[in-house]
This record gives structure tokens, sequence and C-alpha cells, in this order.
């Protein structure tokens, strides 16, 4: 589980540098065809980023910091409204249930108060 979780994790922050690198390199002034392919080549680096993330809110969480990471990317990166939203949102909460289980707390569910 570990290493699948820093696989995950090492590809998100590989897919960031790439768009972080490529707005330094972005010139400014540039024709509207140069902008229309610099827009192209943007959006399929955040569609790789967005793959990315969501590879990574799938993959279960080994600890609580990797279940806290899951979450502040989560909102950081409105994942609610990625394409595999249901999928990734119950794994979050699978890896609540399950890392709540492991250190003897048990989850109070859906609706239900501790």
């Amino acid at each position: 589980m570990e290493a699948a979780w820093e696989a995950a994790l090492a590809a998100l922050l590989r897919a960031e540098a790439e768009i972080a690198a490529f707005k330094r390199a972005e010139p400014r002034g540039a024709s509207f065809s140069q902008q229309w392919d610099m827009d192209e080549a943007f959006s399929d680096l955040a569609c790789s980023q967005n793959a990315a993330l969501e590879r990574l809110l799938l993959v279960p969480a080994p600890d609580l910091a990797a279940l806290a990471t899951k979450l502040a990317r989560a909102v950081e990166d409105l994942a609610w409204e990625l394409p595999q939203a249901d999928a990734t949102m119950a794994q979050l909460a699978a890896d609540a249930e399950r890392l709540a289980a492991q250190s003897g707390t048990v989850p109070a569910g859906p609706g239900k108060t501790v």
C-alpha cells in the first residue's frame, strides 16, 4: 500500500512541476496562433495533473498523514468536480474508516455523531 501511495504522490508532484515549468517558460506577447498552441499544451498538462490527482485519491492512504494529504488535495483541487468524483470520495471515506478502526476509534458513520 505504501509503495502505491508513494508512486501516486510522486506522479502528482511531477505533473504539478511540469505545469509550473510551463508557466515559467510561457512567452509574453505571443501571437494568437502561438497562444492557441500554448493553451492546447497547457490543457493537456492540466488533464494530466487531474488524472494524477485522481490516481492519488483512489490509492488507499497508508496512514493518517496520507489521509490528511488526500483531504487537503481534494479540497484545494476541488476533487468533487473530477470525472471519478464518486469513486475518489468513496475512497476517502473508506480510508478514514479503515484508519480509525486501526487506531481503535469507532467511526461515527454518515449522519451520526460520536
